[in-house]
């Protein structure tokens, strides 16, 4: 069994007109939804798993933020290129790329890629994955390279305006 877990960064800032795209930085509301993101799936991540990000810092610093609140080191975490902005089709080719021995993995990652994967694999639709959402499958098969429509189920779907009461 293969567990896919797929976050989207946390809201990012636009203040400054002088960071590039793959620059900006987390804001307030970011910083302060990425971690109460990791407490609330902390309960249904299987661990050990293995957290690769996009390069851009809104993603990393989102995945440690949740790296923390899953005691995690963030030093494990691994950033690819390749996630920045990546289609679903890009991203369904790095899974399937992952090292076998890997069983549980999280992707932090940027729209609209992540709702299009998410809407590919789901039997739900998803008019978009929030800023800090997080969508997780499990696929019934040993080799990243199998996963398809066909072996997977949905685990859960979380977002931060779930536990908010107002925002």
């Amino acid at each position: 069994m293969k567990t896919l877990t797929l976050v989207r960064h946390a809201k990012s800032s636009w203040k400054n007109p002088s960071w590039s795209d793959i620059e900006r930085p987390l804001n307030k509301r970011g910083l302060r939804d990425a971690p109460l993101i990791g407490k609330k799936i902390s309960s249904h991540i299987h661990f050990p798993i293995t957290l690769f990000s996009s390069d851009a810092v809104r993603a990393f610093v989102t995945s440690k933020k949740i790296a923390r609140e899953l005691n995690i080191d963030e030093t494990q975490i691994e950033c690819f290129n390749e996630l920045y902005h990546a289609s679903s089709g890009e991203i369904l080719n790095f899974v399937k790329k992952i090292d076998n021995a890997l069983d549980n993995i999280m992707l932090f990652l940027h729209n609209p890629g992540i709702t299009d994967f998410a809407n590919y694999f789901s039997s739900e639709y998803y008019e978009n994955i929030p800023t800090c959402g997080v969508i997780s499958f499990s696929f019934e098969v040993d080799l990243w390279k199998d996963i398809d429509k066909k072996n997977c189920t949905q685990n859960f779907y979380l977002y931060p305006k779930q536990f908010k009461k107002n925002d």
